[in-house]
């Protein structure tokens, strides 16, 4: 126990700061940071069954079972007597003492992920007295119960603090896990939320963007229920509809996560009230902490696919319609590059879990070797614990795959991108503007407002002196401005999905068309009062 807490500071640095400020504030003071301490300390312990793994025959002189990580499955959830002794069949747990289990709903907490193993939230938790001597009496009697002994995998040291400049929780949890050869790991959650927004200068202000907020998520709804209805299978035929249904998902269920986090704000706050604010409350902040990150990933996406939308609005300028028309020549280079980029990376992934994996806290697993090889690609790794770890071959293989994927598939990439994008610069001169984005959106606004658009002249109808005389030069530009008439049809009317390359395919579609509609016209010629009669 004293691996984990060192007493002596514990007793000059640390309870010397809660001295009482105004009745219940407790200031924990923090190089520049003062917090206000709203729930009190909490150790909670995780155990592991045995016999969780198997040991060979030849190593039963020495022992007969073993234990390994607990994962969320083996976690002892047994209650024990004093010392982690065998509970009597007539007797109950002593409650508080920390040997009887509580699972994840009775203390309130989430699954956790640590550096070596996942957590389920429940555990054998000891509340720690506020008070100086209470608290080191605790540690004392942990200490001397062995509390934490060799099938101990993990102690949460957990507590929840309140800023009052920032205005922010935070759900605190110190991490020491052991692993299987007895050696303590520390790692450190620290998660701030914002549960109580609405009472600061810009309350009002908020509140009123989400209304907005809700009434668009409403009107979007409404205008893709109508669409389904009306198209019904057709409307699915245009990618960008998809878009839209993903931005509305998104946007109904960060709102129901944002219902769910001010709801637990404040019965966190009425709790904290009942209480008349003396701190003696064990709460957790799991829950809150959870729906808050949640929500943060919603939005996260709901920006991101909303901001996709932006493309689909500068298709109108054929110089931003580049990036899409770049993508779409090169889509099926990128889907064999990316088969191919993946199968390397995630290789060298399981390489480096297997040489690293005993040794090095980044490559515990197969996740955790996944981020730490996508923290190398974007340059930032331990070359240092990856040489003592492995000093030949963790060395070699770093340097290999640094080579193989900074320098060869980068420049491959980079050297389909670069094809595509000069195959669509030769066509460029032939992709026309639908609109200019200006005289589109001036357009659009005068719709709204009832006004009729305003449509530009295309000038006389006579040609004038100067284009009868560079008649020459037109004629020789016709085969151009045909390209970019049907190349308009075809991005207006078609959405691209035309092939105007095949020459022999436009030939056979206008064939048809003139044998469709096709009028029998007979000329009749007839010299008859000096002029020329034409009739069917």
């Amino acid at each position: 126990m004293s691996a984990i807490v060192d007493k002596e500071k514990i007793q000059n640095d640390y309870l010397t700061m809660q001295d009482p400020v105004r009745n219940y504030k407790k200031y924990i003071r923090c190089e520049r940071m003062w917090g206000l301490l709203v729930t009190l300390v909490m150790l909670c312990c995780i155990r592991s069954n045995d016999d969780t793994c198997n040991v060979p025959p030849v190593m039963w002189v020495k022992s007969k079972t073993c234990r390994c990580k607990s994962s969320m499955i083996d976690e002892e959830k047994g209650d024990y007597d004093i010392g982690w002794k065998e509970l009597p069949s007539d007797s109950r747990p002593r409650k508080g003492k920390g040997y009887n289990y509580e699972g994840s709903i009775t203390l309130k907490g989430v699954p956790v992920m640590g550096k070596i193993d996942t957590y389920g939230g429940g555990g054998y938790e000891v509340k720690i007295p506020k008070s100086r001597d209470s608290f080191l009496r605790e540690i004392d009697r942990l200490e001397k119960e062995r509390w934490i002994d060799a099938r101990t995998r993990a102690i949460f040291v957990e507590f929840s603090l309140y800023n009052v400049q920032v205005n922010l929780f935070s759900s605190c949890r110190i991490i020491m896990e052991q692993g299987p050869e007895g050696t303590l790991h520390p790692y450190i959650k620290f998660k701030p939320l914002k549960l109580l927004r609405y009472h600061e200068g810009f309350g009002l202000f908020v509140v009123i963007c989400e209304a907005i907020f809700i009434v668009f998520i409403i009107y979007y709804t409404y205008q893709i229920f109508k669409y389904m209805c009306r198209d019904k299978k057709k409307y699915f035929d245009d990618p960008w509809n998809y878009l839209e249904i993903i931005v509305v998902v998104l946007g109904w269920t960060a709102i129901v996560f944002y219902g769910i986090r001010t709801t637990l704000g404040v019965l966190l706050a009425n709790k904290f009230a009942e209480a008349n604010g003396k701190g003696n409350l064990y709460i957790k902040l799991d829950y809150e902490a959870s729906v808050d990150e949640v929500f943060g990933y919603l939005v996260s996406f709901l920006v991101f696919f909303a901001t996709l939308k932006f493309i689909k609005i500068l298709k109108f300028n054929k110089r931003m319609g580049m990036l899409t028309s770049t993508l779409k020549q090169v889509a099926s280079d990128l889907s064999g590059f990316m088969i191919a980029f993946f199968i390397c990376f995630f290789s060298f992934a399981h390489l480096f879990f297997l040489l690293h994996n005993p040794n090095h806290l980044d490559y515990t697993s197969i996740i955790s070797s996944i981020e730490a090889s996508l923290s190398a690609l974007l340059g930032k790794f331990d070359y240092e614990g990856i040489s003592e770890s492995s000093p030949v071959l963790g060395t070699l293989s770093f340097f290999v795959f640094a080579f193989f994927t900074s320098i060869v598939m980068v420049n491959l990439l980079l050297t389909l991108v670069i094809r595509g994008f000069q195959e669509i610069s030769h066509n460029l001169q032939k992709q026309s503007n639908e609109y200019e984005i200006v005289d589109f959106m001036f357009n659009r606004v005068r719709l709204a407002l009832g006004l009729k658009p305003k449509i530009t002249p295309i000038g006389p109808l006579n040609p004038t002196v100067d284009e009868l005389e560079m008649g020459g030069e037109n004629k020789e530009e016709l085969t151009e401005k045909v390209d970019q008439l049907l190349n308009y049809i075809n991005s207006f009317y078609f959405d691209s999905k035309l092939n105007l390359n095949d020459k022999e395919w436009l030939k056979q579609i206008a064939q048809i068309y003139i044998d469709t509609h096709k009028k029998t016209y007979i000329c009749k010629y007839s010299i008859k009062d000096q002029g020329i009669l034409f009739g069917q």
